[in-house]
């Protein structure tokens, strides 16, 4: 029997519904519960002592994946080039408050950014063997509830050396009980006043379309007053909000009106056709 591309993880007490509704030869899913193992540590590294697969997925069992998306991320990691240590995607984030909150997936992501986050809680599919090289699980990186934060220490030693994680632009679900991907404040190597609050101010149709035609290329944005001059790769367009990886290492989160500016370093090659020089919005 040919061995499945995905091995999904399910820390949990039973296994999603949405497993069943996968296609044949999707993936192999597992459980890791609290009946069967010590510690969440012993269940992931069990099952991924025992898989074949060359793939692994670890999910809440709450957690409600659509199979659509799934196979994109599967795609997206497989076509990525070797560096390519994980993958992420867009997902529904629970608010507490039980109303869905769409989270973009912010890549690429390298172990710089990665350790400038405060938490990442989007499902993150790993290569097998970028996973068993840096020794999979350590005690204390994972717990049955959330509070491990998505098993980041783990990929801080996978996205050593110049590896990183890429995104898919296919939605995978719904995540439960999650924090927001970052908390809407400058992190890392940035410091200043929280952005990311929306003021119901609209941006410009076409900022809008020139930023969505220069994600993850280079890019400096400049505030208006000139308060904001941000420099780094545009990582995600979401609604009104751009994220930024910053050269600093770091994560900003922008509003759309606090931009009067963005410039790139130049003409590009890139294929979807970034538009290179400055750009203003009208207003």
């Amino acid at each position: 029997m040919p061995t499945a591309p995905v091995a999904i993880a399910a820390i949990g007490r039973t296994q999603p519904d949405w497993v069943r509704d996968l296609p044949p030869g999707t993936a192999e899913a597992h459980l890791v519960s609290p009946e069967s193992f010590r510690t969440v540590e012993d269940g992931l590294n069990d099952v991924l002592a025992r898989t074949r697969a060359p793939f692994f997925l670890p999910v809440q069992a709450d957690d409600r994946l659509r199979p659509e998306g799934l196979a994109a991320l599967v795609d997206t990691l497989r076509q990525a080039p070797p560096g390519a240590m994980g993958a992420v995607a867009p997902t529904d984030q629970v608010r507490r408050d039980g109303t869905l909150r769409p989270t973009p997936a912010t890549a690429p992501v390298d172990r710089a950014m990665l350790l400038g986050l405060p938490r990442i809680s989007t499902p993150v599919l790993m290569r097998t063997a970028a996973l068993r090289a840096a020794g999979g699980w350590q005690p204390g990186e994972a717990a049955w509830e959330r509070r491990a934060g998505r098993h980041r220490r783990l990929l801080a030693r996978m996205l050593e050396g110049d590896g990183y994680l890429v995104a898919s632009n296919e939605d995978l679900g719904v995540i439960t009980r999650a924090e927001p991907f970052g908390s809407g404040v400058t992190t890392g190597a940035q410091t200043g006043a929280p952005t990311g609050t929306r003021s119901g101010t609209p941006a410009p149709a076409d900022l809008r379309q020139v930023l969505a035609r220069l994600l993850y290329l280079p890019v400096a944005i400049t505030g208006a007053g000139g308060e904001l001059n941000a420099r780094g790769r545009l990582a995600s367009l979401n609604g009104d909000l751009v994220t930024l990886a910053t050269d600093a290492g770091g994560v900003m989160l922008i509003r759309l009106d606090e931009i009067s500016a963005v410039e790139t370093p130049g003409p590009t090659p890139d294929p979807r056709g970034a538009w290179p020089g400055r750009f203003r919005p009208q207003t």
